[in-house]
């Protein structure tokens, strides 16, 4: 394990406008950190060495001191990311962004507007959040975009991806776990997710989330990016050097909206609270921690990615297999390298 985070992710609400289908912030807690705790957290943050504080939530921009608190992270040396549905942006909001050099990531589920209000529950949502990205770049402010492909937003995948290139944004793929409002029904059918991986990696290009600086995949000069465990797999089987597993457990903190540090905010599985402990104390704990590392370890995981050649580059998603099989080494019920 490394010595320090990456990051440090923070969900700082449970509040958000819309009722995206995909959210796990319904299964979250109900309460919040206040800002001086808010404000601790950041500090602690910065004193551990984290490169990076991530705003998410929920919808960070419904905090009345978010804009106090990016500001706060800035001062301090912490690149502030804010993952943000982008339908609240205000141009205080952009001039706030653009100061503090902060990068924007959008959730954008679909470019077809029908499909964008099924997805977040809220007509016109996709006009609000056009208008505010076209502010932003018009700015000078650092916007990517992400897109979490279930069974309703599948077939506009690509279309994003063009989308943003016309733009000259990232755009991130990302896989969605059964939890929340997300259910095992959400996931996309199996063989049309492998094709659309597939085209991922010989269209796109795409690189693994991980490796986006890897020498291969910045030869390549991609604009795409894909969260998708079993994508380095496919990769190592198409002989491709990858930097290792997409998981990010032990590399990063979540802190969840209550308080409660976790390795991953798709597991229930807390490791201290920044209530009660300093930030420094539970990444220590993290390093120590006896399960976890049983679940870094591949040669522990059951089934399918147990018997995997390219469980050490892969894994599997440990959270999905947890939601759907109440295990975490169970085998990933989603795979796309396993019929290539």
């Amino acid at each position: 394990m490394q010595s320090t985070p990456l990051h440090i992710a923070w969900q700082t609400t449970y509040a958000c406008p819309l009722r995206c289908v995909h959210c796990y912030a319904t299964s979250g807690p109900r309460e919040f950190l206040s800002e001086g705790e808010a404000l601790k957290l950041i500090e602690e943050a910065h004193e551990l060495g984290a490169k990076s504080f991530v705003f998410t939530g929920g919808e960070p921009l419904t905090r009345h001191d978010i804009l106090k608190l990016i500001e706060f992270a800035s001062s301090l040396g912490l690149k502030p990311i804010i993952a943000t549905n982008a339908i609240l942006i205000t141009y205080e909001h952009v001039e706030v962004f653009k100061r503090c050099r902060a990068g924007v990531a959008v959730n954008f589920p679909a470019l077809s507007e029908d499909v964008h209000a099924k997805f977040t529950g809220v007509p016109s949502s996709l006009l609000k959040k056009l208008r505010s990205i076209e502010v932003m770049l018009k700015e000078g402010v650092q916007v990517s975009v992400g897109i979490a492909v279930t069974r309703l937003n599948i077939h506009e995948v690509e279309k994003v991806i063009m989308f943003t290139r016309r733009e000259g944004v990232f755009c991130d793929v990302v896989a969605v776990v059964p939890m929340g409002r997300a259910t095992i029904d959400s996931l996309p059918p199996l063989q049309q997710y492998e094709e659309l991986v597939l085209r991922l990696l010989e269209v796109w290009r795409a690189a693994p989330m991980n490796a986006i600086g890897y020498k291969t995949f910045s030869e390549w000069k991609t604009d795409v990016a894909v969260y998708e465990p079993s994508y380095a797999a496919l990769l190592r089987m198409r002989g491709f050097d990858v930097p290792g597993k997409l998981c990010s457990i032990t590399q990063t903190l979540h802190i969840m909206e209550d308080g409660s540090a976790r390795p991953c905010p798709y597991i229930p599985y807390a490791i201290g609270n920044v209530r009660r402990e300093n930030l420094k104390s539970i990444w220590e704990k993290m390093k120590r921690d006896g399960f976890l590392q049983r679940l870094a370890d591949s040669s522990n995981l059951k089934g399918r990615c147990g018997r995997c050649q390219y469980r050490d580059v892969c894994g599997g998603c440990r959270a999905r297999a947890y939601w759907v099989y109440r295990d975490y080494f169970a085998e990933d019920p989603v795979c796309v390298a396993k019929l290539v």
